[in-house]
């Protein structure tokens, strides 16, 4: 017994404080059966010679017999214990991509946004395990988890990178939206989408498999036919409506990887709750609680896996040795019409620019080879500790000029950025880009990306597009 459960050090690690005392319980119950029954011929002995003299059978009999049916009930509570344990040795979300690349294939996909950021692939991992074993009571199937960006995009998300390493997942084991596997499944999947309700551009042609949306972002009024369950709800995190989706007893059979890859994404999405940014909300910092407190039950709590939010931040500021079109791709979400982008990079917009002596022609390039009409760019970054964040609009003249006056208006708190600014021109088209501060540091991505679309909406800003599909 003691070689198939390891040894108590190793137990403890695994499967917490209780877990620890019902298997020395059964340990104890073990060692006295084994001795029963090394001493089962003695016993049956005493019995004949009891029955021979129509003698009671002795009563320690009795008692010894008692420890089997003590075992057979103390091996049903210790048993999710055990499946701790082995998913300690193996890491369970490890474990499940693994099965599932060598399964047939699945009859789902959940997908997370284009920028394939923490909240974004974690959220797909997750609302995949648990579909797939059956932990939604609204949906369940085997579904696949898929980051939307191409397999090569992944060494630029250095901050999921080291997450998931720290609970041995590898590129190696995720699925991307240009591998082989996901591009044959597509066609005949339901589509779960997460940290997203509008499919991008290069996908909009599955959006009748769409059958799931949980988001956190502004709704975009997308796919009026029947789903089979949608919640968008403006928190902080779209793990934040996962963690309150999952019970107690789900998240402990996949403790530790599902709570830990949760609240990572928690953490991270509400900048670590921060009174400055004010991203959290009550639900967030409740789901929160409560799986810090699961980890600690299960005896592996957060700060048990040797990972801070400073270490998060600066693996995702980490840009040295990236080109501009690889910092404009580290965290990209597009605009189906007209087409462009919305790209956040971590560092301020005045090194972004004093790092390429080239930075405007090859935001154009960039453009073009991505048919964008026009690029959005925002810059979060400490200073000393301090948040800040700096914008930035590149595209043609006229319309970057009405943009900045349009979005100008709006709660931004925008302060222009002098000698900052540029001009050019590439081949027929004309650019322009306009830098400056974001002195409302609650203004994101998040609410910046609403803003835009209601700008698209404008009739003059439409008229500007009609007909023209690419640049």
């Amino acid at each position: 017994m003691v070689e198939i459960l390891g040894s108590t050090r190793h137990v403890s690690e695994g499967t917490g404080v209780r877990g620890v005392e019902v298997l020395r319980s059964l340990l104890r119950e073990w060692d006295a059966v084994v001795l029963y029954r090394r001493e089962s011929k003695a016993v049956q002995e005493r019995r004949r010679l009891a029955d021979s003299r129509g003698e009671e059978e002795p009563e320690d009999l009795n008692d010894n017999e008692i420890h089997i049916p003590r075992v057979i009930d103390l091996l049903k509570a210790v048993w999710p214990f055990v499946l701790g344990t082995i998913d300690w040795v193996c890491p369970m979300l490890k474990k499940f991509l693994q099965q599932l690349r060598a399964s047939v294939a699945p009859t789902s996909i959940a997908i997370g946004n284009s920028s394939a950021d923490i909240d974004s692939s974690f959220s797909a991992l997750i609302v995949a395990l648990a579909a797939s074993r059956g932990y939604l009571p609204w949906y369940s199937a085997q579904t696949m988890p898929v980051l939307s960006i191409p397999r090569a995009d992944f060494a630029l998300r250095s901050d999921v990178q080291k997450i998931l390493s720290k609970i041995e997942v590898g590129p190696e084991d995720l699925f991307f939206s240009n591998d082989e596997s996901v591009e044959k499944a597509l066609p005949a999947s339901d589509l779960l989408l997460v940290d997203h309700n509008q499919l991008t551009p290069e996908l909009a042609l599955h959006s009748h498999n769409v059958r799931v949306i949980i988001d956190h972002h502004a709704e975009t009024g997308m796919y009026q036919h029947p789903l089979t369950y949608k919640r968008i709800e403006r928190v902080g995190s779209t793990c934040t409506l996962l963690a309150e989706t999952l019970t107690d007893e789900m998240l402990a059979a996949t403790a530790p990887d599902v709570p830990f890859l949760l609240s990572a994404a928690i953490l991270t999405d509400t900048d670590n709750f921060s009174s400055v940014t004010k991203k959290a909300t009550p639900l967030d910092e409740k789901q929160y609680g409560r799986l810090l407190a699961l980890l600690k039950s299960c005896g592996r709590p957060f700060e048990s896996f040797g990972i801070t939010y400073d270490d998060i931040l600066h693996a995702r500021a980490d840009v040295r040795g990236c080109t501009t079109e690889q910092k404009l791709r580290s965290d990209l979400k597009e605009i189906a019409d007209p087409r462009a982008g919305v790209a956040v990079v971590h560092c301020a917009v005045r090194d972004f620019i004093s790092d390429d002596p080239h930075f405007a022609s090859n935001i154009a390039a960039f453009c073009l080879q991505k048919s964008y009409h026009f690029l959005v760019l925002m810059f979060p970054y400490n200073d000393d500790g301090a948040v800040r964040r700096d914008g930035a609009f590149f595209g043609p003249p006229t319309f970057v000029q009405q943009l900045s006056e349009y979005i100008f208006q709006k709660p931004v708190e925008a302060a222009p950025i002098s000698g900052l600014n540029a001009d050019i021109t590439v081949g027929p088209s004309q650019w322009a880009l306009r830098c400056f501060q974001i002195r409302n540091l609650a203004i994101s991505r998040k609410q910046m990306q609403p803003w835009l679309l209601e700008f698209l909406q404008l009739p003059h800003v439409k008229a500007q597009f009609v007909g023209a599909s690419s640049l």
